[in-house]
């Protein structure tokens, strides 16, 4: 028997979801009822200080009054706390780490937002400072190199090399302390979590499309192939008048779930379509 194909939608509780959110749910969810994928939830629970019990719980409540239905995943929020929640994970993220410092491929950063402000990616400045990896003030980065490349895979299996020159700035895999514990950066858990859980097909928007390169390069940095296998679509964004993505962080739920004002799956579709201007991603 071949291998199953497997896709996500991976919500973060750190604030309510937006109209955003639920195009990309549910393009993702009509995209797998359509090639015959089994979907799984996977909730991103990195940023601890933005995490609130409401806004897990409102995740289920929306994918539930959406009527999508996932076959992997937590079945709701006290699941996901108990079983599912990306702490549980640290030893395997931990040990893709070592790798990354056993091989070389890491180094601490003393850089702040400050010194960092007006540049489009990291410059680099701390490359060659040799900060204490064991620094727990300290991020790491990852270095990329000057004739990195990667191939992306789209949906029907074509492939595409991109040099990574001049496209990245060296990312950030191991964030300082937070609480006594040092989380692990996006990237890095994102890949290990897709191996863990044997995603095939990524459906993301144009908004992370970076992330997918930088995510390409460090499976290959640690010979994760079953990650560099997957297949990519990098869908368009929902935007505001004006051009503006839309995002948790720039308040665009003003602190309410939608399901206040658009409690049945007919209104948020209906929602959904008017931000779309069309229905055929519903």
């Amino acid at each position: 028997m071949g291998k199953l194909s497997k896709t996500r939608i991976a919500p973060t509780p750190s604030g309510f979801l937006h109209v955003g959110n639920l195009y990309a749910f549910l393009h993702t969810a009509q995209l797998a009822r359509k090639h015959g994928w089994r979907l799984r939830l996977r909730i991103d629970d990195l940023d601890r200080s933005r995490f609130r019990q409401a806004y897990l719980e409102d995740i289920f409540a929306v994918l539930r009054t959406l009527e999508i239905h996932w076959e992997e995943g937590p079945a709701d929020a006290a699941d996901f706390l108990a079983h599912f929640r990306q702490e549980l994970r640290m030893p395997l993220y931990q040990t893709y780490l070592q790798q990354l410092r056993d091989a070389g491929l890491v180094y601490a950063c003393s850089c702040s937002r400050s010194q960092l402000a007006g540049h489009a990616q990291y410059p680099g400045t701390c490359r060659a400072k040799q900060h204490s990896l064991d620094d727990s003030n300290l991020p790491w980065r990852l270095r990329i190199a000057e004739d990195a490349a990667v191939q992306l895979l789209d949906l029907h299996g074509n492939a595409q090399t991109i040099r990574l020159a001049g496209l990245l700035g060296d990312p950030v895999v191991l964030r300082k302390a937070e609480n006594d514990l040092r989380w692990p950066a996006y990237q890095l858990a994102c890949v290990a979590d897709d191996v863990l859980y044997e995603t095939t097909h990524v459906v993301r928007g144009q908004d992370l499309y970076e992330s997918t390169l930088i995510q390409l390069y460090l499976a290959h940095c640690l010979g994760l192939t079953a990650f560099t296998q997957i297949r990519f679509e990098h869908h368009p964004l929902l935007t505001t008048p004006d051009g503006r993505k839309l995002s948790k962080s720039a308040g665009d739920q003003k602190g309410r779930s939608l399901l206040e004002a658009y409690p049945s799956r007919a209104a948020l579709l209906a929602l959904v379509a008017r931000w779309a201007g069309k229905n055929d991603t519903v």
